[in-house]
C-alpha cells in the first residue's frame, strides 16, 4: 500500500520537472495528457488489486512505517469511506520496545523512526478529519473500555458490536514485547548512556513536546493527559 505514495510523488516530480513542456509548448504528449490522468489511473490499479485480493467485507491494512501514514490523503482519496486508526506511544517507550524486538538495529535509527513517524502523522492528521482516531498505548492497556467507544464512534458499530470489542481490547494484547503492558519508564531509569539520552533527546525530544509527552514517571506532561483518545 505505502506504494500509493511511492508511485504518486514519482509522477508529481515528472510533470514538475517538466513544467514547462506541458505548460508552454502545447504540441507535446506531456501536454496533452494531464497528470491527473496518471495520478487516477494509480488510484484504479489499487482498488482493482484490493478488490482482487478482498473480494467481500472490509479489510484493514496494518503498515506501521511512516511511508504509509504520509499516503494516508491519497488513501482517503481512493477510499472515500475509508477510516483510520493510528496508534501511538511515547518515544521512550517505543524506542526500549524496538531494542528489544530489532536488536540488530542502531539506537540512533531507532529514535530516528520513531520521530519520523510522528511527524508524518502530525503532517496528515488535519487532512483527515473525520475519519481517523488516535489512540496513545498507554489509553489502550489503562482505559479499554474509553478506546473502545472511540473506535465504535468512528466505525459506527453496534451495541453488541461494542461490547464484543471492549472484551478484546481488554484482554487481547498482540506483538507486545513485555510482559507489562502500558509500562512506563522515565527517561533516567531507561539504562541508556549518557550519550543515547542526549541523541534521543535531540531526535526526538521536540516530537515529545508536540505529544504533550513528559519524560518521567508520569508519561504525560502536565495538562495532557486528555490527548491519550482522540477523535480527529
Amino acid at each position: 500500500m505505502e506504494l500509493v505514495g511511492s508511485l504518486t510523488a514519482c509522477v508529481r516530480r515528472h510533470y514538475e520537472d517538466r513544467r514547462q513542456e506541458w505548460a508552454i509548448r502545447r504540441d507535446t504528449m506531456i501536454a496533452a495528457v494531464p497528470q491527473h490522468f496518471f495520478e487516477h489511473q494509480i488510484g484504479d490499479i489499487f482498488i482493482e488489486l484490493s478488490r482482487n485480493l478482498f473480494p467481500g467485507g472490509y479489510w484493514v491494512d496494518k503498515t506501521p512505517r511512516h511511508e504509509i501514514i504520509a499516503a494516508a490523503p491519497l488513501l482517503r482519496q481512493i477510499w472515500p469511506q475509508a477510516r483510520f486508526i493510528y496508534m501511538r506511544r511515547r518515544g521512550i517507550e517505543n524506542v526500549l520496545s524496538r531494542i528489544r524486538k530489532f536488536p540488530s538495529e542502531s539506537f540512533e535509527s531507532d529514535c530516528e523512526d520513531w520521530s519520523t513517524s510522528m511527524h508524518a502523522w502530525l503532517s496528515v492528521r488535519a487532512g483527515l478529519a473525520g475519519a481517523a482516531l488516535e489512540v496513545d498505548q498507554l489509553a489502550l492497556a489503562n482505559r479499554p473500555a474509553d478506546v473502545a467507544g472511540a473506535i465504535a464512534s468512528l466505525l459506527g458499530l453496534g451495541r453488541g458490536e461494542l461490547a464484543t470489542l471492549s472484551d478484546v481490547l481488554a484482554v487481547n494484547r498482540p506483538q507486545r514485547t513485555s510482559e507489562r503492558f502500558g509500562s512506563v519508564t522515565s527517561l533516567s531509569r531507561t539504562g541508556w548512556t549518557r550519550d543515547q539520552k542526549d541523541t534521543f533527546m535531540s531526535l526526538c525530544g521536540s516530537v515529545m513536546d508536540q505529544f504533550g509527552y513528559s519524560v518521567d514517571e508520569n508519561y504525560f506532561s502536565p495538562g495532557r493527559e486528555e490527548a491519550a483518545v482522540l477523535l480527529v
